[in-house]
């Protein structure tokens, strides 16, 4: 059966609208946060990411993947690399740093 967060996903996804539209980025990231199967975490950050537009959003979906990954996976160093050269969320900006400090 499929996960709750998996459903809610591609009933967003079903609407024309919804793969145009930042906003959505910003469902996928708390849908992301909100979601109990570490896997299903881990798709809607990378999902958002597909789709994101705004350097805000792109720190803050960066940064919530990163945190994810062990601090030894390359993954995780290039994604705080990536989030720490966008002009984006100061929080996120800050938490990349002292990712990369671990």
């Amino acid at each position: 059966m499929a996960s709750a967060s998996t459903i809610i996903s591609n009933t967003v996804l079903s609407f024309p609208a919804a793969s145009h539209v930042s906003e959505h980025c910003l469902f996928y990231l708390c849908l992301g946060d909100t979601a109990t199967n570490e896997s299903d975490v881990v798709s809607a950050y990378r999902r958002g990411l597909e789709v994101v537009e705004e350097p805000d959003l792109e720190s803050r979906l960066l940064c919530a993947l990163a945190g994810r990954l062990s601090a030894e996976n390359v993954e995780r160093k290039e994604l705080v690399q990536r989030a720490l050269g966008l002009k984006g969320s100061l929080v996120a900006m800050a938490t990349a740093r002292l990712m990369g400090l671990q």
